[in-house]
């Protein structure tokens, strides 16, 4: 347990660390009401979240397009 508490343990642990968080993603930002989504290369964005009208609109497309399409 020893060699863990020495210099050389404390830097095994500095690296280990360093390594683990070197890739940590950066801080998000946006507004209220904005989710994460991507654009084409990959990158986080901020875009506009979905409203129940939206959900309610889509869902109400889709019924009436199976209605229409069974007849």
């Amino acid at each position: 347990m020893a060699k863990y508490l020495d210099n050389a343990g404390l830097e095994r642990l500095a690296a280990l660390l360093n390594g683990k968080l070197g890739g940590k993603q950066d801080r998000l930002t946006g507004q209220s009401g904005q989710v994460v989504g991507f654009d084409t290369e990959g990158n986080a964005v901020a875009q506009e979240g979905v409203t129940m009208d939206d959900v309610n609109a889509a869902i109400t497309q889709a019924v009436t397009g199976a209605i229409e399409e069974g007849y």
